[in-house]
């Protein structure tokens, strides 16, 4: 009881910090074209949707035209779609205002599925080391010092491919104090459903496999356990992949054969450009991930089924994306967002440095990501051109010069991060002038207010009240994090 009361004063608290600072918008194109396939199947019961350029493409079997993606992702967007539907017809709103109802509603998608990340990270963390203290700390630092934050505003498929993949090791790992059951069913069928959001995703597949095998249960089996995750992975499979793909396409691998770009980076640089680079590393954009491989040794030594997942899921998605290293319209590597709660196990088993030098690293680690993560929710930059602008006044790119992703790569001041440092140094005179009014903040109340005419006094009651559900419940956090000090379990944090 103690462990789901916790779950869930960390989903509150998550959730009310990641809504409090989301952007009130879905901001790609990506999502904005999965929203008009889920628009379509609300209204017609079809995904077919008018071309969109290159995220689109005409059914060789249909003739229609279809998003360029899986259709698990749209399918989560149609209670947004219903939602603003619903209040176009009771009059709330005017029909035309029905597609910004669709892209706001969508937009808690991403929020809702972060902070659901982060209470199973506590889970999960609960069953592999029985230390509550230690999963109420990985949380904290999942939610407030790492990309997973920033990440939370957008609505990309990698946030709840992050909470899928946290559910499916969870009730994996839970199943060695409850051996038999279902459970690794609904471990598989949540893991099938991370391959129906991104196929590449399979590629995960040989970890969840042996994981049992190496951490067995008490009477379950491996390969009962295998039998049945499998089972369950193809049971979100086929009818969210294999099935749509062969209605709208005629060919369950049709899709993929379509789509274009991708792996077109040589390897070694798309390998150091997301471990290493200025502009996409992730330890760079996390940086209290540099902590966790202190304890890499102890991990293995502890729980070698914690540290297959804590190294191979990140070792597996950087050895995939380094040929597919073309980011730079995002705050560090997006694709391994989902190994990111992974790489934070082995700091469960990382004591309190007992020398202030140490002390000292740890703490400046810890505000360092903090710090990032602030800057990266606080400001949306957008496009290339638009990054480039704080960098030019600076004086770090040629008045007349172009901002190319190669720039956000390799210059160190020529990135993302540099680019809204500059922006934050530019805000700071005026917020101290009384003129906080004119800082290119991006939050969701401002969003409201234009589309939607909603007073600022309401936005901001509702903004007051969001803060306040996380403070409170950050409070309440604290002390259950203090008095578990002095119980059993692993040092934490």
């Amino acid at each position: 009881m103690g462990c789901r009361s916790t779950f869930w004063m960390i989903f509150v608290c998550a959730a009310a910090l990641f809504l409090a600072t989301s952007g009130g918008r879905l901001y790609v194109n990506d999502a904005y074209v999965k929203m008009l396939t889920a628009r379509a199947i609300v209204d017609r019961g079809s995904p077919a949707i008018p071309s969109q350029g290159q995220l689109t493409v005409v059914s060789p079997k249909t003739g229609y035209s279809y998003a360029k993606f899986g259709l698990l992702h749209s399918l989560l967007f149609i209670p947004a779609s219903v939602a603003a539907k619903g209040l176009v017809a009771v009059g709330v709103l005017p029909p035309e205002r029905r597609p910004a109802a669709e892209d706001t509603f969508a937009s808690l998608l991403s929020p809702i599925c972060a902070a659901l990340a982060a209470g199973l990270l506590y889970l999960f963390t609960c069953e592999l080391f029985g230390s509550p203290r230690s999963g109420i700390a990985l949380a904290a630092l999942l939610a407030l010092g790492t990309m997973i934050w920033p990440y939370a505003k957008r609505s990309w498929t990698e946030m709840p491919q992050t909470t899928l993949l946290l559910l499916a090791a969870w009730l994996l790992a839970s199943m060695r104090d409850r051996p038999g059951g279902m459970r690794p069913l609904f471990a598989g069928f949540a893991f099938g459903s991370v391959v129906a959001l991104r196929i590449t995703g399979i590629v995960l597949l040989p970890l969840f496999l042996l994981f049992p095998a190496i951490r067995p249960g008490k009477s379950t089996g491996p390969l009962r356990t295998a039998v049945l995750f499998l089972a369950g992975t193809l049971v979100a499979v086929i009818p969210l992949v294999a099935v749509p793909n062969a209605v709208r396409f005629g060919s369950v691998t049709g899709l993929y054969r379509w789509r274009t770009g991708g792996f077109t980076t040589p390897f070694l640089e798309g390998f150091l450009g997301l471990l290493v680079s200025p502009g996409e590393s992730v330890f760079l954009y996390s940086p209290v991930l540099i902590a966790a491989l202190f304890t890499a040794a102890a991990l293995w030594r502890r729980d070698r089924g914690a540290f297959l997942f804590a190294f191979g899921i990140p070792a597996a998605l950087v050895l995939l994306y380094s040929s597919w290293w073309f980011h730079a319209y995002t705050w560090g590597p997006r694709f391994l967002i989902p190994a990111v709660p992974f790489l934070l196990l082995p700091l469960a088993l990382l004591a309190v440095p007992k020398r202030r030098t140490g002390r000292l690293l740890l703490g400046t680690l810890i505000v360092l990501s903090v710090a990032v993560q602030v800057l990266g929710v606080s400001f949306h930059l957008g496009d290339l051109p638009r990054l480039a602008k704080p960098l030019i006044d600076a004086g770090f790119l040629p008045p007349d010069g172009v901002l190319t992703r190669d720039d956000t790569w390799h210059n160190p001041l020529r990135t993302r991060l540099v680019s809204h440092l500059l922006t934050l140094k530019e805000s700071i005179p005026l917020l101290l002038s009384g003129k906080g009014s004119e800082i290119p903040f991006d939050f969701w109340p401002a969003t409201v207010r234009e589309r939607f005419g909603v007073s600022r006094k309401t936005t901001m009651l509702m903004e007051g009240a969001l803060l306040a559900v996380f403070f409170l419940s950050a409070e309440k956090l604290r002390r259950r994090f203090v008095q578990r000090a002095g119980g059993s379990g692993v040092s934490s944090v």
